[in-house]
């Protein structure tokens, strides 16, 4: 991938990280008038743990992949 490429991909990913990991709706796209129920509540918190684990695993990696 070339720079360009590699810049829209990683926004993307910044995207649905942000999104899997505080419920933040995408741009343009009405937010709904109801709290989380408990098992979606459970479920926000666990996509978090399993997106922490991922990202302490892979970053060290892509962080140096970069590196200057």
């Amino acid at each position: 991938l070339d720079d360009q490429h590699e810049n829209a991909l990683i926004e993307i990913m910044v995207c649905c990280v942000r999104q899997a990991a505080t419920g933040e709706y995408p741009i343009g796209r009405g937010q709904p008038n109801r709290k989380l129920t408990m098992k979606e509540q459970k479920q926000k918190e666990d996509d978090k743990k399993v997106l922490t684990d991922h990202f302490i695993s892979t970053l060290p990696r892509l962080l140096n992949k970069v590196k200057i």
